[in-house]
């Protein structure tokens, strides 16, 4: 995870999902960047276990260069509309690491990138069903096991979000 501990941010679910992945296989461990305070997930991390996460702060120009160290990347946003409506900026950052993203269905544009189960996985809601956390771990085991694959796919599938291809988009849709 790389991002703010807010609570539209949805760090509360992020550490849920990572505690019953790691039910499944000991091996889970949960990466977070942020420069947040930690302390309102103190009990949830303890659930998690000290030895099986890792939170550090980093600049903001060290970010692209530590993503790469991820293997899939959260973006849990809930049902509110400004969710829905925006155009997140993590969405590209994580995929044009080669980070795969698990994202919810309220992950602002992420329909434009986001393909589940290619190169990312979309759940329902950020508190994942029983059945999602099985269906998350299988194709997380995949990811790992075939990593530049997914990475490829996922650098291309934003390959032409640049800021002048956005713009024109925009632009575009204005029908001046």
């Amino acid at each position: 995870y790389c991002g703010g501990f807010q609570n539209w941010q949805n760090f509360g679910e992020i550490i849920d999902v990572a505690i019953s992945l790691h039910k499944l296989d000991d091996r889970i461990f949960l990466l977070a960047f942020s420069n947040s305070d930690i302390t309102p997930y103190l009990n949830k991390l303890i659930q998690l276990g000290d030895d099986n996460y890792y939170i550090v702060g980093l600049p903001s120009e060290e970010v692209p260069s530590h993503l790469k160290l991820m293997d899939a990347g959260f973006l849990l946003r809930s049902d509110w509309v400004l969710n829905k409506v925006s155009s997140p900026t993590k969405i590209c950052e994580y995929l044009a690491a080669g980070v795969p993203l698990i994202c919810t269905r309220y992950s602002g544009d992420y329909e434009r990138s986001v393909i589940h189960l290619n190169n990312g996985f979309v759940a329902n809601e950020p508190h994942l069903s029983e059945k999602e956390i099985n269906e998350l771990y299988k194709w997380l085991l995949e990811v790992k096991e075939n990593r530049s694959a997914f990475a490829v796919r996922c650098v291309e599938s934003v390959r032409n979000r640049t800021f002048e291809a956005e713009f024109k988009v925009f632009y575009d849709s204005l029908n001046l």
